[in-house]
């Protein structure tokens, strides 16, 4: 039961993230009805497509990373292809959370009355991040839970808090004009909300390979995100419309970014102790995010320039730490509020990753005894990779015809 319990706490921890921060700004335009609907359509395909990852490293008996799934099952083409995609997606999430975290507390400081430069800001948090990877890895799992659970009691705190206070006689619950526009600039993000797929060789072995430990974990650990993002999200909205409608009318044209939400929430707030929570909750939610893409980046890197061979020397620790954080740096530097357009990004390389490869993968398996009954349907399949489909093309659309 403990490793069951500590399954979902390894999904939950992986998905709640940046997409707290991220899903107000994004979803706003929808209002609370169908963006529910989309939160929990995206929750399903996230589930099933779990079990499909799971499934893979079952049948190869253990857990295995998605290249070394290819490879076993396709050949080198598909270790390429899995391989790479992992590298884009660790690459564009870092220079999200470092942009993130940097306006978070460019913004709290502009709260506090200190005015200081974003890109200063920017590489002073960049260089904290890579002084705590380089401890231990005893030292950094306990930090990391520490600050996951930080993070949950801040969330209960804010949404107890501003539940009190909350008038709900006006509630945007419908969608507003664009709305093709406003869904297909959602869906991408949303879907990286919900990413924790490049933690499923951990997981398998975690769970020792129990089926039915890995069926409950991938459902919790994936439902409790989900409920956490449908209260936040929903708390947040009706507040902000209640207390400012110009600046929630400015969400929903997308005019507004990560680090202005969370200052207008902490003026909301106008409570000493609350407005803490706030800042300590939007730089929490990035933090565990970051330093949990980074480890895995930095991790692979390590593997690479030891050459296979077991544990990595301090040398090329430091190494693979800036191999793996220069370059998100200077995307998060050059790229105007990236936050938001490489959260969007990732959604589509995420999709490969999630939902495409692993079918793929999954229909060339030579045995038709799975372990879960589902991922016999035919049809099931096809209705997952149609979606998946659908993503990566509103990702496309987003980048090449911005005006539609």
């Amino acid at each position: 039961m403990n490793r069951t319990v500590g399954g979902v706490c390894l999904i939950a921890g992986t998905a709640i993230g940046s997409g707290v921060l991220a899903l107000p700004i994004i979803l706003a335009s929808l209002g609370i009805f169908y963006s529910i609907t989309l939160m929990l359509t995206i929750w399903l395909l996230t589930y099933y497509t779990s079990l499909v990852s799971v499934e893979l490293s079952l049948q190869a008996g253990q857990g295995l990373a998605l290249g070394r799934l290819g490879r076993l099952y396709s050949g080198k083409g598909a270790e390429l292809l899995g391989i790479l995609s992992i590298k884009i997606i660790s690459y564009s999430l870092l220079a999200v959370f470092i942009y993130g975290i940097s306006s978070v507390i460019q913004k709290m400081l502009i709260d506090f009355g200190i005015d200081f430069d974003f890109k200063v800001i920017a590489f002073l948090s960049t260089c904290s991040v890579i002084g705590t990877l380089s401890l231990s890895m005893g030292l950094i799992d306990r930090i990391n839970r520490m600050l996951f659970y930080a993070l949950l009691f801040s969330i209960g705190i804010i949404i107890f808090g501003l539940l009190i206070v909350m008038d709900w006689t006006t509630v945007p619950i419908g969608m507003s004009d664009g709305a093709f526009k406003d869904l297909r600039l959602a869906v991408p993000i949303l879907f990286t909300s919900f990413g924790y797929q490049t933690i499923f060789a951990t997981l398998v072995q975690y769970c020792r390979q129990d089926s039915s430990k890995l069926k409950k974990a991938c459902f919790w650990g994936s439902f409790i995100p989900t409920i956490t993002y449908i209260l936040w999200f929903v708390v947040i909205l009706v507040v902000i419309n209640n207390y400012d409608p110009y600046f929630y009318s400015l969400m929903t044209n997308s005019l507004v970014d990560v680090g202005s939400m969370i200052l207008k929430l902490s003026q909301i707030a106008n409570i000493t102790y609350m407005q803490i929570v706030i800042w300590c909750l939007s730089i929490l939610a990035i933090l565990t995010s970051l330093l949990g893409v980074g480890m895995g980046l930095m991790n692979s890197w390590e593997d690479i320039l030891n050459k296979g061979r077991v544990g990595a020397s301090f040398p090329v620790k430091v190494k693979s730490l800036l191999l793996a954080f220069i370059p998100s740096l200077f995307i998060a530097l050059v790229v105007p509020d990236a936050f938001i357009k490489m959260l969007s990004f990732a959604g589509m390389i995420l999709v490969i990753i999630a939902v495409l490869l692993p079918l793929y993968l999954l229909q060339k398996i030579k045995t038709n005894k799975l372990h879960y009954s589902i991922l016999t349907s035919k049809f099931i399949r096809s209705i997952a990779a149609v979606l998946g489909i659908v993503i990566i093309l509103m990702e496309i659309i987003n980048i090449f015809y911005k005006g539609i």
